[in-house]
């Protein structure tokens, strides 16, 4: 999560220098940081936008939308496979009218701080967790070897996704370290569902502390 003065001063630099701001929205758009745009936490107007994944309820498409000078410089020069398929534009219209009427950005918002504020209740018991950050319902627990140092723990965070697996909570680690255990539920998960994940994520790294986790199956997995 950048600082917020971040993308303010970048878009201020881009302006100044004559260079069109692109966000993507790919992954973080249509509700999931707690606004319909993540780049509106920052209160700046970018030139150009990417979408797809959640602008339709997982069908495939994808857009990009920018000022008319930048998508009108040249004819066919933006050409897209999963653009513009009309089964798929009517579920985005219904997916962006309900976000709108649901109001379920706004939810993402709620449950996104409930669920870091209980991730930091849980990294005061366990050193394992360096750090929680996070918008909306996109949140990360960065897992460290030394809370002092904030050394990486990249194989504990993949057996920590392991172990999670095991108990029946699906997460993944991310990160330039491959230690960042990402949270990003369904936006329309229920309150009941986001407490028995939690109580699994708690109680896997409390099993990944113990040394109640079989390592060697983790050391199987190539991609770990």
């Amino acid at each position: 999560v950048p600082p917020p003065e971040f993308i303010p001063k970048l878009h201020k630099i881009c302006k100044h220098r004559g260079i069109s701001l692109v966000v993507d929205e790919v992954k973080v758009g249509f509700g999931r940081t707690g606004k319909f745009f993540a780049i509106e936490h920052s209160n700046v107007t970018p030139d150009v936008i990417s979408m797809a994944k959640p602008m339709d309820s997982r069908l495939p498409l994808s857009a990009v939308v920018g000022r008319g000078e930048i998508m009108d410089a040249a004819i066919a020069a933006h050409l897209f496979t999963s653009s513009a398929h009309p089964v798929s534009c009517v579920a985005s219209l219904a997916t962006i009218n309900i976000i709108l009427r649901d109001k379920i950005h706004e939810r993402a918002a709620r449950v996104g701080d409930y669920i870091l504020k209980r991730l930091n209740e849980i990294r005061e018991k366990h050193q394992l967790i360096g750090d929680v950050r996070g918008k909306g319902m996109i949140l990360g627990a960065e897992l460290v070897k030394d809370p002092k140092a904030k050394t990486p723990a990249t194989f504990e965070a993949a057996c920590l996704v392991y172990r999670a697996f095991e108990l029946g909570l699906l997460v993944t680690y991310v990160g330039t370290y491959s230690n960042v255990i990402e949270i990003t539920p369904p936006l329309t998960v229920s309150s009941e569902d986001v407490e028995k994940a939690l109580e699994i994520f708690e109680k896997a790294v409390d099993d990944l502390e113990k040394d109640r986790i079989d390592k060697e199956k983790v050391r199987r997995f190539a991609g770990w």
